[in-house]
């Protein structure tokens, strides 16, 4: 009857709008949990289009620039909104992007927001494989690179300080193959750093025999004094010298080598 095919449309209508009610509530679902990802990344990121412009940021990507930059609005450029200014900067690699539709890695420094950025843009594509903008990741890697730069100057004041010693001076390897040297033993030996580093040590002795002798007793005994040897210059003359050597280890105390540093006894030996 009619009546019969009215209540038959009605249920199908019902089933429908359930599972259009239980697809949005999956999309909802789905797209809430999405946001709540894309929120908790501590990294900052954003969503940009071929022009430049920001479609989507995380949250932390707005507090960082709610805390440098009161006022910015989103709906701008992000060479605007981040850096101030009025175009892509010349590394930008959102721009590097565009142009070859690669991934691209650059380290910025960004003195609006004062913090030092590793970043990542990967392609964003649209169903087409056409290249419609990018996925922006940036790093704070400031502290890293305070680290770095201190590190950097430890490492040049030690060198400073090695290579104002007027004694030759020679890090050897387990292998008694030389690591380091200071020019005190360019000097004594007639052979420039580049050519003594990963070079056999007891190629710049008299008695080679003598020399490994002495490296494996520093081992055994974790230190050498007064050790006499001479030191070969390439032009044939040698030089006397009392080597004192010591292990030196690594962060987890593994040793690692010899330090071994050389005191010239010609004047002695006169």
């Amino acid at each position: 009857t009619l009546s019969d095919k009215f209540i038959e449309i009605r249920r199908i209508n019902e089933s429908l709008e359930q599972q259009v009610d239980e697809r949005t509530n999956e999309l909802k679902t789905s797209r809430d949990q999405w946001k709540h990802t894309f929120d908790t990344i501590p990294d900052y990121i954003t969503i940009l289009d071929r022009n430049h412009n920001i479609l989507h940021a995380n949250r932390a990507m707005l507090d960082v620039l709610e805390s440098h930059r009161a006022g910015c609005r989103l709906d701008e450029p992000c060479y605007k909104v981040v850096h101030g200014l009025d175009a892509p900067p010349d590394y930008c690699p959102h721009s590097l992007l565009l142009r070859d539709g690669l991934e691209h890695t650059e380290e910025v420094f960004e003195p609006l927001l004062g913090k030092t950025l590793l970043v990542t843009v990967t392609p964003f594509h649209d169903a087409d494989g056409k290249v419609t903008g990018s996925i922006h990741v940036a790093r704070d890697i400031s502290e890293r690179k305070q680290l770095e730069n201190k590190l950097q100057k430890t490492n040049q004041y030690n060198r400073s300080l090695i290579e104002t010693c007027l004694d030759p001076m020679v890090s050897i390897g387990p292998d008694g193959w030389i690591t380091d040297v200071n020019q005190a033993l360019e000097v004594a030996t007639g052979f420039s750093r580049e050519e003594l580093i990963d070079s056999d040590f007891s190629n710049y002795v008299a008695d080679a025999g003598k020399a490994i002798a002495g490296l494996q007793q520093v081992y055994i005994d974790g230190s050498l004094r007064d050790y006499p040897l001479e030191i070969r210059h390439r032009d044939g003359n040698l030089i006397p010298v009392l080597f004192n050597a010591t292990v030196y280890i690594d962060s987890i105390n593994d040793v690692v080598g010899v330090f071994a540093v050389a005191r010239d006894i010609s004047d002695l030996k006169k």
